[in-house]
């Protein structure tokens, strides 16, 4: 999986792959953020019951402790999996680094941990352990080498994802 996968790529997929157990959502844009974060919600929480394997934290209030012990619970429903999703996420992972690139050293393969950032910068030891087994989603619009946006890249997944299912081929 290359480093960094953009949010309409992954939104594009036929098939969801495999959630790996940390999970990135960065940048700017909220509907691909939401949308992301839908399908992986859809693909780890299965069953009439997994969203009740499902727990959202707040990032500026949320400390590692309560992260972790969420991450090791065991989950009653669902499947099996549990997903712990962190919303606004830049502090704690600023001051939870060290341990993060810990735990993505060994993370737990029955829970599935989503950070919730705005920046994500590609030149941190946390990236790059991410990048060898987990999966990070571009949520900012596409942009050309120029630094415009890609309208028409944009235009055509937001035509796509309006058909109505009967009408997708």
């Amino acid at each position: 999986m290359p480093a960094a996968t953009s949010a309409i790529d992954f939104l594009t997929l036929a098939e969801t792959p495999p959630v790996p157990s940390v999970c990135v959502l960065f940048g700017d844009e909220p509907l691909l953020k939401r949308e992301s974060l839908a399908r992986l919600r859809k693909a780890v929480l299965t069953g009439d019951e997994g969203e009740l394997s499902l727990t959202a934290l707040d990032g500026k209030q949320a400390d590692l402790r309560q992260v972790f012990d969420e991450l090791a619970t065991m989950s009653m429903f669902g499947g099996g999996k549990r997903m712990i999703v962190v919303h606004e996420a830049d502090k704690f992972v600023t001051k939870h680094r060290e341990a993060l690139e810990d735990y993505c050293q060994k993370p737990r393969p029955a829970s599935v941990l989503v950070l919730d950032v705005d920046s994500w910068p590609a030149n941190t030891r946390l990236y790059k352990k991410i990048a060898e087994n987990g999966l990070q989603i571009n949520c900012n619009l596409p942009q050309n080498r120029f630094g415009d946006v890609e309208e028409d890249v944009v235009l055509k997944w937001l035509i796509a994802r309006a058909k109505p299912a009967s009408c997708k081929t």
